[in-house]
């Protein structure tokens, strides 16, 4: 089966999504940290109903795109093409940003912040769990999913329903064990390759059936996101029962984010998302480490976390870290160009760069191969 080309619009929507995805992410990694129940209606557990309603229900649709986009963008390149690629992408911005938050924690802590020896291959690449800078996961785990997406693509070209089915099921009990150390984003990562082969429709409804899709998504994310706050004990992350209720919360979550891209590639604020796309691999990365350091500033100025001032920092964080990581990008791309490319894993041209920050010196070295996934 061949899928069928990404046209301009569709390019440019996955380009929009991309970007609201990962600002809403920001939301579940902002501090304190630590297990938290919310008890009645404080400013601490508004925060953490915004994070889980909007922050942890952005990521499914990232990998989505991502099954999409390998296999629309992959087809006919070769299986070891691919992979070859893909670490470049991935595995190795993985890597270095772990490298940089491993040094960091070196130069504050001293030589004690060193991982074990045997814990390094997990610290830098994630292979038996989270690594250093804990949400780059997802590139380990997205490359895995490449890497088996042969296997996948097959399991969906033959019977999708059965094959998305046994990876829903792989999603609440995670039966790949360490081969996937979220076992949601495989799912995803398979229905984004039904949705390129033409095994699934892509959802995009019109009229007041946009506006029906629309709050239907938003009141299940409300419904999921009310009983996760009200399991006993915040809820098992490793339970069947929170595994079911996420992946339903996710499932709506990518749908509400998808209908969303519409709306801002119709309206008016298509332009300036799309202006700042090609840098927002670097705000995923950076993000963890701009939020630490953001949040020592935050603690010296003596903000409370159970205060009402917290929640209105915590509004605008997004805005506020992505503004640290494009400032941070800008001033690399000026002293350190070719630092900043491999740190992006080759997914903007310097062409790009310049376009989006308004300086920057010419291209010193050959174009690495770009990958939207």
């Amino acid at each position: 089966m061949t899928p069928p080309a990404i046209d301009r619009a569709l390019s440019d929507r996955i380009k929009i999504a991309r970007v609201l995805c990962i600002a809403a992410l920001i939301f579940v990694h902002l501090p304190p940290y630590g297990a938290f129940t919310p008890e009645g209606v404080t400013p601490r557990s508004l925060a953490w109903f915004v994070a889980i309603l909007l922050g942890t229900s952005s990521v499914p649709l990232l990998s989505i795109f991502s099954g999409y986009l390998s296999v629309s963008t992959g087809s006919g390149k070769g299986w070891g093409r691919n992979i070859a690629r893909k670490a470049t992408t991935l595995l190795v911005p993985l890597l270095l940003w772990n490298l940089i938050d491993i040094a960091k924690s070196v130069a504050l802590d001293g030589t004690g912040a060193l991982p074990a020896l045997q814990d390094w291959p997990t610290a830098l690449l994630a292979l038996a769990g989270k690594p250093a800078v804990t949400p780059l996961y997802f590139l380990r785990d997205v490359f895995v999913c490449a890497a088996i997406g042969p296997l996948v693509v097959w399991a969906i070209g033959r019977a999708p329903l059965v094959a998305l089915a046994a990876l829903a099921l792989n999603a609440v009990f995670d039966w790949d064990g360490l081969l996937i150390l979220n076992s949601a984003i495989l799912l995803f990562f398979a229905i984004g390759c039904a949705l390129a082969l033409g095994r699934l429709p892509i959802p995009d409804p019109a009229g007041a059936a946009w506006w029906a899709t629309i709050a239907g998504a938003l009141a299940v994310l409300v419904v999921t996101t009310f009983t996760r706050a009200v399991l006993p004990g915040g809820g098992d992350e490793e339970s069947a029962l929170f595994s079911a209720i996420s992946l339903v919360s996710r499932v709506a979550g990518a749908t509400l984010y998808w209908l969303l891209s519409g709306l801002v590639l119709r309206g008016g604020g298509a332009a300036r998302i799309m202006r700042i796309e090609p840098a927002i691999f670097f705000v995923f990365c950076a993000h963890p480490l701009v939020i630490g350091a953001l949040w020592l500033v935050a603690q010296r100025l003596g903000l409370d976390a159970e205060s009402w001032a917290y929640l209105a920092v915590f509004l605008i964080a997004p805005l506020v870290v992505m503004a640290v990581c494009l400032g941070a990008l800008a001033v690399l791309v000026a002293i350190a160009p070719a630092v900043a490319r491999w740190l992006m894993g080759g997914r903007a041209t310097f062409a790009q760069m310049r376009a989006m920050l308004g300086f920057g010196r010419p291209d010193p070295s050959p174009r690495l191969a770009t990958d939207e996934s």
